[in-house]
């Protein structure tokens, strides 16, 4: 006799006809089924299967790279596809959709809790709502309280709430000042000097535009250099059409048509030496 083949494997998520609690199956004898929460066996025909919600990656507002470009995107909408979920994002310098296995979360470093708000006037108003109230360590516990405007504590020995009570109210988080990108940092020769040490005002009698292009597409590159041996490498690089009369922008794998150190690493970064260096490149080309 043909022996029936089981309707749920170790691991399937389950639950009762009968009840809205969810099991995890953990093994199969004959007819029973038996599960991992407390070793309860039950009938085939009493289970059916929970079909898990797929839940996508990322959300709306979260901070995110494409794994081969450097430029950061942030999450604008999710799409659901029969193959999965695809991502619109938006970055400074351009934007696109890709799908989940493209994109790595960008991690932000955890903020530190200073205090909570007060929800509402309390203690005859002597605290108001948005006052930060502030934690203070006892011996036994701790409780948080106001200070008043020169940093005192105000009526610490009256006025003070419980920490259980404090944390459901609103966290106020630690001031930290966000680096900048480079985009930020560089927007002309003199910033390209500050970023890779450079005196400027011992090197300002530079007027040759090869000279600071060279400056301020290493100060770019954050340390970056072209491989001419990878001929799967992109190296991108502005370049003038004589028809147009406009400068725009072309990638490269193999043929070196520019010095070496004119080269950048992304079409980001060349699309922000064309904001910031314009003169110095149309110097370049002797126009």
């Amino acid at each position: 006799m043909e022996l029936k083949k089981p309707k749920f494997k170790k691991g399937d998520r389950v639950r009762t006809k009968l009840s809205e609690n969810v099991f995890t199956i953990n093994s199969y004898n004959i007819e029973f089924y038996t599960v991992k929460e407390g070793g309860i066996c039950f009938k085939e025909n009493d289970l059916e299967l929970v079909q898990e919600k797929v839940i996508p990656k990322f959300k709306k507002g979260d901070k995110v790279k494409l794994f081969f470009r450097e430029e950061e995107f942030t999450i604008t909408s999710c799409i659901k596809e029969p193959f999965g979920f695809m991502y619109e994002f938006s970055g400074d310098e351009s934007s696109g959709c890709a799908p989940e296995a493209h994109l790595n979360l960008i991690q932000e470093e955890p903020r530190k809790i200073i205090g909570y708000k007060v929800p509402f006037d309390m203690y005859g108003a002597n605290w108001k709502r948005g006052d930060l109230a502030i934690p203070k360590i006892s011996e036994h516990c701790v409780y948080y309280y106001i200070e008043d405007k020169i940093g005192r504590p105000r009526n610490i020995h009256v006025h003070t709430v419980p920490e259980e009570i404090a944390k459901t109210w609103e966290p106020v988080y630690e001031e930290v000042e966000q680096p900048k990108t480079i985009f930020e940092r560089v927007n002309s020769f003199e910033d390209a000097c500050r970023e890779l040490g450079l005196n400027f005002e011992a090197i300002d009698d530079i007027t040759n535009s090869v000279q600071k292009l060279k400056i301020i597409c290493k100060a770019l590159n954050e340390g970056w250099v072209a491989d001419w041996d990878d001929h799967e490498q992109n190296k991108w690089r502005l370049m003038y059409n004589t028809t147009t009369k406009e400068l725009f922008i072309e990638s490269n794998i193999s043929l070196l048509e520019m010095p070496k150190s004119l080269y950048l690493k992304s079409e980001a970064l060349a699309k922000h030496l064309n904001k910031i260096a314009v003169k110095e490149l149309l110097e370049f080309f002797e126009l």
